[in-house]
């Protein structure tokens, strides 16, 4: 069916789904990526470790910093967040809200969850805005969803939020993770999928009879697309499924692109620009 709404899509020269695809050659990664994401994850864990004296290591503050720090230069968002953390307290570094809040703010948008809920900390106890409790209770209503997203795409660390944090049981977590299932963020425009589905359907007034169909058939059965093979877990709301995960689909199956190509985009920081450059529009 997706591909069938791809044509379709190709056909509809007046509005939104005109993507006549031409397939770019991918760039590749800059580093070895496999051995670049558990260089920083580590850096991070063994930083995390000693901040808090665990798994054998002596509680040192400054050596968990160092540790951290090169995280963050390699662009893990954890440590990155870590980082303004050190900046909100005032550790190592000279206390300074602002940077603090620039790097949570930076980090939400990437959805990191702790980011998330350090940006909600920050509006209850005020740490460089002023008290807004309304606005904290926004921040950690959205850290949970990242928090669930994180897990689901194997992100354990996404559930330190709900061990550490909000002492959520085993129990309320499989609860919160039902409802989140009912309504996913889009890996692509990080877009809630049923709203995002609706707003296309209604942004468009000549959207040909097929796409409508299509689009009205999984806003009322909640058929969320999947990202694979962009992304081994996840979902994408039905434009972006058709702009990113489609043509990849299609590249995969003509060898325009390889499995071993497909296989490393999850894990490329800069995936948009990659596939931006693969997926050309006419």
């Amino acid at each position: 069916m997706g591909f069938l709404f791809l044509f379709m899509a190709k056909m509809h020269k007046g509005g939104t789904y005109m993507h006549f695809q031409k397939f770019g050659k991918l760039p590749p990664a800059q580093e070895d990526l496999p051995a670049y994401n558990k260089k920083r994850r580590q850096l991070y864990l063994d930083g995390h470790d000693y901040f808090f004296g665990r798994n054998g290591k002596e509680k040192n503050a400054e050596k968990s910093y160092q540790l951290i720090k090169q995280s963050a230069d390699m662009n893990f968002s954890y440590a990155l967040n870590a980082i303004g953390s050190f900046y909100n307290k005032g550790l190592i570094v000279p206390q300074d809200y602002q940077k603090a809040l620039t790097i949570y703010q930076e980090m939400y948008e990437r959805l990191n969850p702790i980011a998330t809920y350090n940006l909600g900390l920050a509006y209850k106890k005020g740490y460089g805005v002023p008290v807004d409790v309304e606005m904290a209770k926004k921040y950690y209503a959205k850290s949970i969803v990242f928090a669930i997203r994180e897990i689901l795409r194997g992100e354990e660390l996404g559930r330190r939020l709900f061990e550490e944090v909000f002492s959520v049981s085993e129990q309320k977590l499989d609860e919160y993770i039902a409802i989140y299932l009912k309504a996913p963020l889009c890996e692509f425009c990080h877009g809630t999928v049923p709203q995002e589905n609706k707003r296309e359907l209604f942004k468009d007034p000549h959207i040909l009879r097929e796409v409508e169909g299509g689009l009205l058939e999984a806003i009322e059965n909640n058929q969320f697309g999947r990202c694979e093979p962009v992304l081994k877990n996840g979902y994408c709301c039905y434009n972006c499924e058709q702009h990113y995960v489609e043509p990849i689909r299609k590249a995969l199956a003509n060898g325009s692109i390889s499995q071993e190509e497909v296989d490393l985009l999850e894990h490329r920081d800069d995936l948009i620009a990659a596939l931006e450059k693969i997926l050309k529009t006419n």
